[in-house]
Parts: C-alpha cells; structure tokens; sequence
C-alpha cells in the first residue's frame, strides 16, 4: 500500500485554504484600515488640542490677523505624527476647522469641529455614501454607528 496523499485529497485541501483566505482578508482589511483611520483621529485630536490651548491662550479666539494664523497652523502640523495615509488640511479663514483625508484610494476624511477653544466634535465623511460614523473624540463610533 502505498502512503501518500491522492491527488483530490490536495485539491480538497487547497479549496478549503481558498475558502479561508476569501474570507479573511476582507476582515484583515478593514481591521487594518481601521487602524490607519485611529492613526487620522489621533492626529486631528493632536492638532484640535493644540489649537484649543493657543484658543485659549488668546483669550478665547484665534488671532485674527493671516500672519499669526499661519504660523499657528505650521507649529500644530509640526506637532502630529507624518502620516502617509492621510494629508491634513487647515486653512486660515477657518481655524475651528481640522480635516484629514484619506491617501490612497480610500474615499473618507476625517473632520474634527472646536467650538469655544474646545474640540467638540470628529466626524468621519465617506465620500461615497455620506458618513460613515460620528466620532466620540477617543475615535469611538457614537450612536452605534461603524467606523468603516
């Protein structure tokens, strides 16, 4: 008798592997996508708290003149991680205002509101279908909602 393996008997195996795999990497996918969006809310939280503090430190508003309002957005990007999944985009007319997008063909971004020197909010917007979730501002789905 011979003890080896028969040809269906590999191709069985390889099918179920075939099975496994199709139904894992859509989860392992969206599991690491999930981390880059936390790496995104981290850095919207970062510069939400920074410009909170000089908020604060201005007397409750933002400088007003584009010259102090610059430098205050280069010094709140220096202090966030480089992310080469999201770009970050702050403008001067609108301070209370803190966008990531999405790089790489992922269609979100991320947007964190201060009201009154404080980080209110973090929204996450689909491109596609609307929002995928407001955030509560540890990068939590509130309401029930999904991150992605």
């Amino acid at each position: 008798m011979k003890k080896a393996f028969t040809l269906i008997e590999l191709l069985i195996v390889m099918v179920i592997v075939g099975v496994l795999f199709a139904i894992a990497l859509p989860k392992y996918r969206n599991t690491v996508e999930r981390g880059r969006a936390l790496e995104g809310i981290a850095n919207v939280r970062s510069i939400g708290e920074y410009l909170s503090a000089q908020c604060i430190v201005n007397g409750n508003s933002f400088p007003t003149d584009s010259g102090n309002r610059t430098r205050l957005i280069e010094q709140a990007k220096k202090d966030v991680v480089k992310s080469k999944y999201f770009t970050l985009n702050l403008t001067t007319s609108n301070l209370a205002e803190i966008i990531a997008t999405r790089q790489d063909g992922w269609n979100y971004s991320l947007t964190g509101t201060i009201e009154g020197c404080v980080l209110q909010s973090i929204v996450c917007s689909d491109d596609d279908t609307g929002e995928c979730a407001d955030l509560d501002l540890l990068g939590n789905p509130d309401n029930g909602g999904n991150l992605l």
